[in-house]
């Protein structure tokens, strides 16, 4: 495993060892939905291509830009495609109880 686990892992696995970011994403987001319903993706990055989302630079925090990205506004869920082929990061909201 080459990413950062932030809060809960799910591990996806397709037939295509080399899915395209649509197809992964979209089994991504049925997954973490699954969970919760309002589940909201904050950030990716494909292990395949390198490519990542959100483009941005994030202070002096050794960790890639996408990871502290997802950090920061509160992943609680990491869904990983492929062993890593693709990882994408969500925010699961929670209604509090009370």
């Amino acid at each position: 495993m080459d990413f950062e686990v932030l809060g809960e892992l799910i591990e996806v696995a397709v037939d295509d060892l080399h899915p395209d970011y649509q197809t992964a994403k979209d089994l991504a987001k049925v997954r973490a939905r699954e969970i919760n319903s309002n589940a909201m993706l904050l950030a990716w990055h494909s292990g395949l291509t390198g490519d990542h989302h959100p483009k941005i630079r994030c202070g002096s925090d050794p960790r890639p830009p996408w990871i502290v990205w997802a950090a920061v506004r509160g992943a609680n869920l990491t869904v990983s495609v492929n062993g890593g082929a693709y990882v994408f990061y969500f925010l699961l909201f929670y209604e509090k109880s009370g």
